[in-house]
């Protein structure tokens, strides 16, 4: 029974709803994980709700179509308060004439008073768009400029993870008598009759703006400010496409678009598409700035020089290239692009978005520019994308074969197929009839297909058929597994030992804000020699561009251009949480980097998260009673 399984049949047996820990726990997965289970589960038609107690399994979709509590159940069992505030702000947007707050309160079967306090909140988010709340007889509405409200709007649809496009589509095409393959069908067209190529994301987005514009028309709310930005823009390949979108829309459904709302969709594709296709030979030279170029270029040397870590692609170097003049492009128009993956992306992939964090912070070196989270997420993707590419493939395991030295089987091209076999995990690098002439020092791994082979001291030994089965190819998988656990845990403890430093552990310290606590520890570390002066300040650079929060309670703060006397770790853990950007850490570990240490930082960086991963290993080191303590559970 895999996990998803395991979950199904712990809701189904419980008739109270189960929190994501306790879940998480029973699992031995993390909280994420747990939520990634969830979403599984629901796609494939199971009804599980969610509310601030936990999740709760309510049956199988259209088992009863017709039953009143389960549907209510499911439409408004909001997970946490913050979903009942989009969705209320969601309301607000498409009233045509505001908002009955009693009618709405009872709309979603919560108390007056919830709702009063609800709004409290809502005012605070609108007042970040610039829009503000009018209201008289208990009625609610959006005041203030159009495109405001629209940028209210694209927020809510992006930075939601539930809110994906195939969801949007869904519902608010609906509201406008449109199908979404429709729809999609127009926005292809349009831009593949004037030669534009957006990537999946780009294309979107494009979707959502569309949308968007529709969705506020059809209540008669027109844009009626003009878009800031050169109107020439009514020449180029990005207005006819607007326009022949517009048109095709129009013949639809019951729309009238004005010269504002079509320059600005004009302005959208603009930012999001490009003159090229990405399935032909691409001319960068003929396409941007050689700078760029050349910028891209020293990304990726000092990228492998600080990371260990080569990018060097020719489609990393083409589409990267593109996607970054398109960025510097937005960036001198303000014009802002959003992704619901940003805090996915750093939760997975943590080395990845460090790597997309760094090449941010030198393009505002270079160009000036201060990228937001999505933008730092998109080049996530194609740092992420071209190490995907090249993933290391080689072995950890050397074996050396011990065959009878009559049998001609094990021929090269068999040594390929039984290297292929063992899924990489194993690579014999020998093969021999006698182990007279062999020096097991440089071997992991004995394959014995001889039954003659006697066991060795420090060496595994696996006895083997003659011609090796399926079944001696399962046993051999198992035991390398066995030998690269134990070959990982140990270079990891190494490692860590030499990271860290018994008098760098404190239990329960203290202080009032995230920044008191970076201080705090980086001056610890000036103090005593390991860093220079120029290190809090470093940490503080680096956190002030996305918290280095996780959403398992712990937090890493860190720099990477300020190099320290060694490798270091300082770790602070506390009985009490403190919120650190989006979540609440109990572990703390600062982390200082020498330059001439940083393949051994990102070994043991990557294998940190990898264990802070585990929701169980990081309560015990919650609990952990010393730093040896510490240590021991993390490399057990």
């Amino acid at each position: 029974m895999n996990n998803l399984q395991k979950l199904l049949t712990v809701l189904k047996q419980s008739d109270t709803p189960l929190s994501s820990r306790q879940l998480s726990s029973l699992l031995s997965v993390s909280d994420r994980s747990v939520r990634n289970y969830i979403k599984e589960l629901r796609n494939a038609g199971e009804q599980i709700t969610a509310n601030e107690n936990g999740y709760l399994w309510i049956g199988i979709k259209n088992d009863e179509p017709d039953s009143p509590g389960n549907k209510s159940q499911a439409l408004f069992a909001f997970a946490t308060p913050e979903e009942r505030i989009n969705y209320i702000i969601e309301k607000l947007i498409l009233a045509k004439s505001g908002l009955d707050l009693y009618d709405l309160a009872d709309s979603i079967y919560i108390s007056y008073s919830t709702i009063e306090k609800d709004m409290i909140r809502v005012k605070k988010k609108l007042a970040l768009f610039n829009l503000s709340i009018h209201r008289q007889n208990g009625t609610i509405d959006i005041v203030g400029e159009e495109h405001h409200k629209r940028a209210l709007f694209s927020h809510y649809l992006t930075s939601n993870l539930d809110s994906t496009i195939d969801l949007t589509l869904e519902s608010f095409c609906k509201i406008l008598n449109i199908s979404p393959d429709s729809l999609r069908a127009i926005v292809h067209e349009a831009l593949q009759t004037e030669n534009l190529y957006a990537s999946d994301y780009a294309f979107k987005s494009i979707i959502i703006h569309v949308i968007i514009n529709m969705t506020r028309i059809k209540i008669r709310e027109c844009l009626l400010e003009k878009p800031l930005y050169d109107s020439a823009t009514i020449h180029t390949a990005e207005y006819r496409a607007a326009s022949r979108i517009f048109d095709q829309i129009s013949r639809l459904c019951p729309i009238q678009f004005n010269e504002n709302e079509l320059q600005q969709l004009a302005f959208i594709i603009m930012t999001k598409t490009s003159a090229i296709n990405i399935n032909n030979v691409i001319d960068l030279p003929r396409i941007v700035d050689s700078a760029l170029i050349q910028f891209v270029n020293e990304i990726i040397k000092q990228v492998k020089t600080i990371y260990y870590i080569d990018l060097y692609d020719t489609d990393f170097i083409n589409f990267f290239t593109v996607h970054l003049s398109n960025a510097l492009f937005r960036c001198r128009h303000n014009v802002s692009i959003r992704t619901p993956l940003s805090d996915e992306i750093f939760i997975q992939n943590p080395l990845i978005y460090e790597i997309a964090v760094f090449i941010a912070q030198e393009i505002k070196t270079t160009f000036g520019y201060e990228l937001n989270k999505d933008e730092i997420t998109f080049i996530s993707l194609h740092v992420g994308a071209v190490l995907g590419k090249k993933m290391d493939e080689h072995p950890e395991i050397k074996a050396v074969l011990v065959v009878n030295n009559y049998y001609n089987y094990y021929n090269k091209h068999s040594l390929e197929s039984i290297t292929q076999k063992l899924s990489g995990k194993c690579k014999i690098a020998e093969v021999t009839n006698t182990l007279d002439d062999v020096n097991p020092a440089y071997y992991d791994l004995i394959i014995d297909a001889t039954n003659q082979v006697l066991p060795q001291a420090n060496l595994r030994v696996i006895q083997t058929n003659t011609i090796i089965t399926e079944h001696d190819f399962k046993k051999i998988q198992s035991v390398c597994n066995e030998l690269l656990a134990e070959k990982k845990r140990r270079i990891f403890h190494d490692k860590l030992i030499s990271f860290m430093d018994p008098q760098l552990f404190e239990k329960n310290h203290y202080e009032n804000s995230v920044e008191d606590m970076i201080r705090y520890m980086a001056e610890k570390l000036v103090a005593l020699g390991i860093a220079p002066e120029a290190f809090t300040d470093s940490v503080l650079e680096r956190e002030a561009v996305t918290p280095t929060s996780f959403d398992n309670k712990v937090a890493i703060p860190h720099s990477i251009v300020c190099s320290t006397q060694k490798n270091i770790g300082f770790v602070i853990v506390n009985e009490k949480p403190l919120r650190w950007g989006t979540f609440d850490v109990q572990i703390i570990m600062m982390i200082g980097v020498n330059h001439q240490q940083r393949m051994d930082f990102k070994y043991v960086y990557s294998n940190l998260l990898e264990h802070f991963e585990n929701s169980t290993t990081v309560e015990k080191l919650i609990h952990a009673s010393d730093f040896h303590n510490f240590i021991d559970i993390l490399t057990s």
